[in-house]
């Protein structure tokens, strides 16, 4: 109201001034508000014979002019009344109101009523929610201000905004986290220019704090756990063993450490009670609903594991909850601890020997060293539960069975001594022994043989392939030298098992494949002679005529021994009856075989034939492609391009057959057999039909 006031006496009083005779030259004067003193804020107009002067003490009269006699503040007056003193001689005459405006000037930083602010919210609230007030900051020159909100850490930069450039209203940006940044920190600027660059330009800034506030979204973590992503933390279970038939009234020692969980909201810790949910069907175990302590009612009756499933949950939320599991491992009571048989084991390894040797036992260098810990707990004394370490050494490593190999090579001699742990897994128990490995230029032996004082000692030395043989008894030294390898060494070498099994393997392999290979050479040799003798066996068992014929031409076409079903007289007594239903061939062939199957040492055919000649007596084969016409003997002979046809050579043996018919009928077929000769390929072989009214038993 008062500079409108201002305003209108500005415009109209001057309407009225001009007939006074001291005047201000401009209508409606003004001054910056960072004029210096001395600046002429208008020109006066003063009458002939008059002077003029001010009235107020920020402003004076120089000759004609009204200039500024102080600094002046827009911000505490605006508008400026000046009165012109005028005087004519002594005479003071009405001089002109003269209204001067302060034009304000940007000189006045912005202010923030406090230097910090600080807000509490919860990690759950929702995104472009806003919180708190709006943090203004005043400015004296009445200048529109322009606010930025800065992070101190660049991973909370995008938390949070402002909700305008000239309001600054805080508004949540991003999902909050407690776990990760539970405090953030913020500088809030404020500008008196729309732009830095701008000239004059003031800023001033505070400092925002906004505490982060956990939320109950999480279960409870059985600890110690996993970290699995932001969110999640999963327990890998606990462990721990009880003796068959004990109770312990303590609590149960667990591994890795006590059962116990904490609310995963780690800023609000709500209180956490356990249950056991699964694994106690005989209500063996119990827990601490508190402490999450596990006793035992009673004594557990069998061995195996036991596996029992634990739950931690919120006493003021149980639908935020957490599992994990307890295996519990029953045994025997262990009233032995493992212990060595000996306090220290004397090794030796000659040098230069490749990593993984084994180290030999001083005593006897045949063997390797073996270290072996003693559990009376087992009738063996074996627990395949102990296990070996070599504590304070590193040129060495201990198999699981106890046995000591090299883990460098040495290349000097010296003494390594080292300890060697046993540990029984399942009791924790454990004894310690050293090892003395001494590693030399040679390798000893000591072989006693015979006597008690006859020993053989040999020594090898590596790297030149000698070998020294003492032996005291006899007073003799035998020095060999062998041939090395291509780095000096010698050609001397340790087996292991294994190297022994890969061997015996091998070689079992090579002589598999060597009798198979026998075998196959064999049945391609004698298989057929094997069958047939098989076969004649069973035939001569079963009285089977045919069967026996076809067994005599197998033999006779392969070279067998006809005589062999009976050494003394050379036949097969199971082929003496042929019966007239029977085939042709097969009657001839028993029938030759009755006739001409005698061995030549027989004293009743030599009488019979009166002969000497011994290609005569010889068993001759029945089958042929040629007809055969010496006396005595019957032959059955095939012709390549016609049927079989049985013939029967002349002459009656002793033995034959006595019938007439057949008798006549063998010299027709010997009187045909001359005129036959010429031209063999035009015969016609023919069976010949056995007389169905004889009684003969052959055919022929």
């Amino acid at each position: 109201m008062g500079s409108f006031l201002a305003l209108c006496i500005l415009l109209f009083l001057p309407m009225g001034c001009y007939s006074q005779a001291c005047r201000s030259a401009t209508p409606n004067p003004s001054v910056r508000e960072d004029s210096r003193p001395g600046t002429i804020v208008t020109t006066l107009i003063i009458d002939e014979g008059h002077t003029a002067d001010s009235d107020v003490r920020q402003f004076g009269v120089i000759g004609t002019n009204l200039v500024l006699a102080e600094e002046v503040d827009y911000e505490e007056q605006t508008i400026i009344v000046v009165t012109l003193i005028c005087k004519k001689g002594s005479q003071t005459v009405l001089g002109e109101t003269i209204f001067v405006q302060i034009i304000n000037v940007n000189d006045n930083e912005p202010i923030f009523k406090e230097t910090s602010y600080s807000f509490q919210i919860l990690e759950s609230l929702p995104v472009n929610s806003t919180f708190g007030s709006p943090i203004q900051a005043e400015d004296a020159d009445g200048d529109t201000l322009y606010y930025e909100l800065i992070a101190e850490d660049r991973d909370t930069a995008d938390y949070f905004r402002l909700s305008s450039i000239t309001y600054p209203l805080l508004v949540v940006n991003k999902t909050l986290d407690y776990d990760l940044h539970p405090h953030v920190r913020m500088n809030l600027t404020a500008r008196d220019t729309e732009l830095p660059g701008d000239n004059p330009s003031f800023t001033a800034t505070t400092l925002i704090i906004i505490d982060i506030g956990d939320a109950d979204d999480k279960p409870p973590f059985f600890q110690p756990c996993r970290v699995i992503g932001k969110k999640v933390c999963i327990s890998d279970g606990y462990s721990t063993s009880v003796i068959r038939s004990e109770a312990i009234t303590q609590p149960l020692q667990l591994i890795p450490g006590p059962l116990y969980a904490i609310d995963g909201d780690y800023g609000i810790n709500d209180p956490i009670a356990y249950s056991i949910i699964s694994g106690n069907g005989d209500n063996i175990f119990a827990i601490g609903v508190g402490n999450g302590n596990i006793t035992m009612n009673k004594p557990v009756d069998s061995l195996g594991t036991i596996l029992l499933q634990v739950m931690a949950y919120q006493t003021n939320d149980e639908l935020k909850y957490s599992t994990t599991t307890v295996q519990i491992d029953v045994k025997e009571k262990n009233d032995f601890p493992p212990r060595f048989e000996k306090s220290n084991y004397p090794g030796t390894i000659p040098l230069n020997m490749a990593t993984r040797s084994f180290v030999r036992d001083s005593s006897d260098q045949t063997r390797q060293l073996h270290v072996f810990a003693i559990d009376e707990d087992f009738p063996d004394g074996f627990n395949p539960a102990v296990t070996y370490i070599i504590e304070n050494s590193n040129d060495f490593i201990i198999l699981r069975d106890g046995y000591i190999l090299t883990n460098a090579v040495f290349t000097s001699p010296r003494t390594a001594v080292f300890a060697v742990t046993a540990t029984d897994s399942t009791s924790s128990e454990s004894t310690s022994t050293t090892v003395t490995v001494e590693i030399t230029n040679t390798l000893t032996t000591t072989t006693t043989t015979g006597p008690a004082n006859s020993q053989t000692t040999t020594s090898i030395t590596p790297g030149t392939g000698t070998t020294t043989i003492k032996t005291p008894s006899t007073g003799t030294t035998t020095s060999t030298t062998r041939g090395t390898g291509n780095k000096g060494e010698a050609l001397d070498k340790y087996y292991t098992t294994t190297d022994m099994a890969i061997l015996g393997a091998t070689l079992g392999v090579v002589v598999a494949a060597c009798l198979a290979g026998l075998a196959f050479l064999i049945y391609k040799q004698y298989g057929n002679t094997i069958r047939s003798k098989l076969q004649r066996g069973t035939g001569s068992n079963s009285g089977d005529s045919a069967g026996t014929t076809k067994q005599l031409i197998n033999d006779a076409e392969y070279g067998g021994d006809m005589s062999a079903s009976n050494p003394e007289f050379g036949i097969d007594v199971g082929i003496t009856a042929v019966s007239s239903g029977d085939n042709l061939l097969s009657a001839a062939a028993v029938s030759t075989v009755l006739t001409t199957s005698a061995p030549t040492e027989s004293p009743a055919l030599e009488e019979a034939d009166g002969e000497s000649d011994s290609e005569d007596k010889k068993v001759k084969s029945i089958l042929t492609k040629d007809l055969k016409e010496d006396g005595g003997y019957k032959s059955v002979w095939f012709r390549e391009d016609a049927a079989p046809e049985v013939m029967v050579i002349e002459g009656v043996e002793h033995g034959e057959a006595n019938d007439d018919y057949a008798e006549e009928e063998l010299n027709n077929q010997q009187e045909d057999n001359d005129d036959d000769e010429d031209d063999e390929d035009e015969l016609d072989p023919t069976f010949t039909t056995p007389n169905n009214d004889s009684n003969n038993s052959s055919i022929l």
